[in-house]
Parts: C-alpha cells; sequence; structure tokens
C-alpha cells in the first residue's frame, strides 16, 4: 500500500501544479510557466483568539476633528491604574483588562467584580469571566465554573471585557470598579460650574488674522469627559511650546445645542496679555470652534439650522462673543451627521451673512474634509468666493480636515481649483489659496511640520492647523495623537512658527517698499518735498 499512497502524493502534487499554472490564464489572461521541480510554499496565517485584540491597521484614518481613533488610549483608565490595563477606546467602544488582587486565602470562585459606569452601554462582553447581572449601567462580573487562577498568582483575579457604546447616547466612561464591596473610583465626578463671568474684567484688544496661521486645536471641553464638561469649572493653562509655537487658538468644542461659552473658554479668553501662568500672548488669535465631529453627529440637527429665522437668531447670539468673551472669531467644524441636512447648508450662510452684518471684524473658518463631502460645508465654501476667488464677504478661510502625514497638499487643488474640476463636482468656485489652511496631525513628526510649512509659505497658503493639543491641567483623548507628548512634534511646531514670522516680515517689506512714490511725499504749503532723494 505504500507505494500507492506516494503516487496518490505526486498526483495530488502535479495537480497543484496544473493549477497553479491555469490560474493566471484564468484571472489575467497571462501565460505563465510553472516548473515541476518549482516548490510554492503555502503561508501559515496565525489567527489571534483574544477577542479583545485591537485591529488599529485594518481601518484607514478618516478625515475630520475627530475625539477617538482606534489605539490605544492609555495603559489604565483614570484613577484605577490598579485594576484597568491595557486600556483602548475607539469612537463605538472600549475594551480592557481587569487585574484584581485579593487576598490568597478567599477561595477561587467566590469573588464578585462589579464594573460601574456614568452611562449605560449597549453591550457588555466578558472574556474568563461571567457577566452575573445588569443594574442600569452597573454590570457585576464573577467567575465562570471553569475559571481557575494559577499557582504563582494565587491572590490575583484576571478578566477581559469589550464594552459597546449607543449612539443616541452619551459617551460612557468607567466610574468606579467594585471589588468584593470596596468601592474604588476611576474617574473624577464632573466640576459644577462656579458661574465664571468675564464681566468686569478688561478683556484685551482683539488681535488679527496673521497672513500665515500656525493654529492650535486646543482641548478646553467635552461633555463625555467627566470634569471637563461645558459647564466645569477648571483652570486651563498654555504650556510654554504653545505660547511660542502658535498664533493662532482654535478652543474646542462650543455644543450646538446649547451654544453657551464653556467656563474654560473663557478663562483662558480673559488670560490673553496677562502675566498668569500659562496665559494667551497677546498677539495670539482666539477662535471658538462650533461643533466637531461628536457633535455632528449628536445633536443632528443643529436645531438653529432648521430656519432661517433660528440661524439669523443665533447670529445674534454670536456676534456678542468677543465683546463678551474676548474671541476673535469662530470655527464652524459642522461635519457629517448634522452637516448633511439639506437644510444646514443654507441655514449656515444665513446664520453667517447676519453674523458679519452685526459684527464685521469676526472672523469665520470653515473645516472641510480633504474630498468635499459634507453638504452644509460646500454650501458655505460654494457661497463665500466665487469663481475668479473674490471674497463674497462670508467665511474667511477654510481648513483641510486631513491630518496624516502630508496628505493635506493633495487636496488643495479641490477647493483652489474646484470650479476647474470635472462635471458635477462639488464645489463650484475657487478659494484663493492665501485662504487655505493644511491640516496637520497634533503628533507628525519635525519633518512633517516643516514640509507643510514650507509649502505653505512657496505655494502662499495660509499656513497649518494641528488637530489637536492638550492643555495644562486638561484632558487627553489619545496620547498617540497629541501635540503635547511629542518632543520632536514640539520643535516643528516652532520651528514652523519662525518660519512663517520670518515669510510675514519679509512680505511686509516688500511691501513697504513697493508703495508709490507719492506715500513717501511730503506736502508743505504750496511746495513738494519728495523724502528720500
Amino acid at each position: 500500500s505504500q507505494p500507492r499512497h506516494i503516487g496518490l502524493v505526486v498526483d495530488m502534487g502535479l495537480a497543484t501544479h496544473a493549477l497553479l499554472a491555469l490560474l493566471p490564464l484564468a484571472l489575467g489572461n497571462q501565460v505563465v510557466y510553472v516548473p515541476m521541480s518549482y516548490y510554492v510554499p503555502v503561508p501559515v496565517v496565525h489567527y489571534s483568539l483574544d477577542p479583545v485584540q485591537p485591529v488599529a491597521n485594518q481601518i484607514p484614518t478618516p478625515h475630520g476633528n475627530r475625539r477617538h481613533e482606534l489605539v490605544p488610549k492609555a495603559s489604565y483608565h483614570g484613577n484605577c491604574p490598579d485594576t484597568t490595563f491595557d486600556w483602548q477606546e475607539w469612537e463605538s467602544g472600549a475594551t480592557a483588562n481587569i487585574r484584581v488582587k485579593r487576598p490568597a486565602t478567599r477561595a477561587v470562585n467566590d469573588w464578585e467584580v462589579e464594573l460601574v459606569w456614568d452611562h449605560p452601554l449597549a453591550d457588555l462582553q466578558v472574556y474568563n469571566g461571567l457577566a452575573k447581572s445588569v443594574d442600569g449601567a452597573s454590570y457585576k462580573i464573577g467567575p465562570t465554573q471553569w475559571s481557575t487562577r494559577s499557582a504563582e498568582n494565587q491572590d490575583m483575579v484576571n478578566f477581559s471585557f469589550k464594552a459597546e457604546f449607543s449612539a443616541d447616547q452619551p459617551r460612557p466612561g468607567l466610574k468606579g470598579v467594585v471589588v468584593d464591596g470596596k468601592y474604588h473610583t476611576c474617574k473624577p465626578g464632573a466640576a459644577a460650574s462656579t458661574g465664571v463671568t468675564t464681566k468686569g474684567v478688561r478683556l484685551a484688544p482683539h488681535a488679527q488674522w496673521p497672513s500665515k496661521v500656525m493654529g492650535l486645536y486646543i482641548l478646553l471641553a467635552d461633555d463625555s469627559e467627566d470634569g471637563y464638561d461645558s459647564n466645569a469649572d477648571w483652570e486651563p493653562e498654555l504650556f510654554e511650546w504653545q505660547q511660542e509655537g502658535s498664533n493662532v487658538l482654535f478652543f474646542t468644542f462650543i455644543h450646538p445645542d446649547t451654544m453657551d461659552v464653556p467656563p474654560s473658554f473663557q478663562k483662558m479668553a480673559a488670560s490673553r496679555g496677562t502675566d498668569k501662568p500659562g496665559a494667551v500672548p497677546a498677539d495670539t488669535v482666539i477662535m471658538f470652534a462650533i461643533g466637531g465631529y461628536a457633535y455632528s453627529i449628536k445633536p443632528n440637527p443643529w436645531h438653529w439650522l432648521t430656519s432661517k429665522e433660528k440661524a439669523e437668531a443665533m447670529a445674534e447670539k454670536v456676534a456678542r462673543w468677543p465683546e463678551l468673551y474676548g474671541c476673535d472669531g469662530i470655527d464652524l467644524d459642522l461635519e457629517e451627521g448634522a452637516g448633511s441636512k439639506k437644510d444646514a447648508g443654507p441655514n449656515m450662510i444665513h446664520f453667517i451673512r447676519r453674523l458679519k452684518e452685526l459684527n464685521p471684524s469676526m472672523i469665520v473658518s470653515q473645516p472641510v474634509y480633504g474630498y468635499p463631502q459634507v453638504q452644509a460645508e460646500s454650501d458655505v465654501i460654494n457661497a463665500s468666493w466665487d469663481t475668479d476667488g473674490n471674497s463674497q464677504g462670508l467665511a474667511d478661510s477654510l481648513g483641510l480636515m486631513v491630518y496624516e502625514g502630508t496628505q493635506a497638499l493633495q487636496y488643495v487643488k479641490n477647493y483652489a481649483n474646484g470650479a476647474g474640476q470635472w462635471q458635477g463636482f462639488p464645489i463650484k468656485v475657487n478659494a484663493p489659496k492665501n485662504t487655505i489652511l493644511l491640516g496637520a496631525k497634533g503628533s507628525s513628526s519635525s519633518a512633517t511640520i516643516m514640509k507643510l510649512a514650507q509649502a505653505s509659505v512657496k505655494e502662499d497658503l495660509l499656513g497649518i492647523m494641528v488637530w489637536y493639543a492638550s492643555v495644562k491641567n486638561g484632558f487627553d483623548y489619545a496620547p498617540f495623537w497629541d501635540a503635547s507628548t511629542k518632543n520632536d512634534s514640539i520643535a516643528g511646531y516652532k520651528s514652523a512658527m519662525a518660519l512663517f514670522k520670518k515669510a510675514m516680515a519679509s512680505s511686509k517689506t516688500a511691501a513697504e517698499a513697493a508703495k508709490p512714490a507719492e506715500d513717501s511725499m511730503v506736502v508743505k504749503e504750496d511746495n513738494v518735498v519728495v523724502v528720500g532723494e
């Protein structure tokens, strides 16, 4: 029987070679010769059985000012370093490992751990443990019948979970871990506002929109961050590098439902030009950013964009922000979701037009996706310039929310030459290049940052906007993304700011040299004296 088996193997090998030879002919109409002696190895694919394995490399980086990326957020969660490990978050959920140290005298199968969230979850899957009961936002976990502890770890309970968040509910955060009845706080509670006001505070004079912008989106308010919500009263301060390495600050984010200016915004703006620690420099432009990705998904729609009357009424409120709170303008971060509503774009145009009537000096910036796919954003751009690049008195600038590497440069043409694209292209106008900001990821390398800065100077683009940077005493979304966590990035932004200052000084000198000769004449009585000859 042995020769028969050998013959069978040989026949199967010949069949395999024949299939390999014919497959390219069937798929690509190509003639390929495969020698019979050629060995084609079959790769062994290892599939992870870990249900909480991240899949960061399988998801392309989306455009937009988003809160969470699918990257490790932290080694642990909040104030629970002794119980939570390998904490990872993304927009729709979180995974983590729970390790609980218990007395070795306790029996293996008598433990109970309760995970307490500040909002209910859509679902919770537990691995190496069993979800025993659910009470609102509390989930009690116990051992499975087969779970054991190793001999060298007799006092440790170890399980993992995957939490799914509801898109139509507030974002949950792990508030506490209860171990055998003992409560461990994982997040500080939200601080109640003390009613911060700038009344009686002398606000600094408004700064001018620079011809070269080095702008940072700084994190000041987020209703999904306990202790930093829209009403939280805390003390934000800029890092020294942010004072030196930027000339525009985008404060994020104002909630579009209330359109109330958070206390953190008020405090940070009131510091401009003062000698307070972490104060905003006197010549730095302050932009209040409205919305963002999360606040475009919910609420949807933005209530003040559902009619012309509501839009204009909101403009009357916002027009007073510079006087009341010290900002210089607003950043209209209306993204997919609320930005895709049919009425959102036309009513946003009504809002901006009325705002400019009431306060012509207010700066309005419009962030956009690299490819124009949010209708409201495209509506604003099409109403703000014409095909010759002439301003229509609405948006003053647009920013490309494309943050990986130097990819933003690839999308400039979609707006600088929108009218020259194919028929049916969403952008119908040509925005001047000097109104376009290039997006940069906070943790970009210094080499990438300088490429963007040099391109801004060479191509006469407006500059760079950075998503994002955390501030002192504040919160963070993902250290992987944050400009404030990378020394190389910080050095890059300082160098870019220095390059922009040099470019602006050169432009100013050139402009002064180009003034007509009559501007340098002094008239005295009937005699004309030419100065400088």
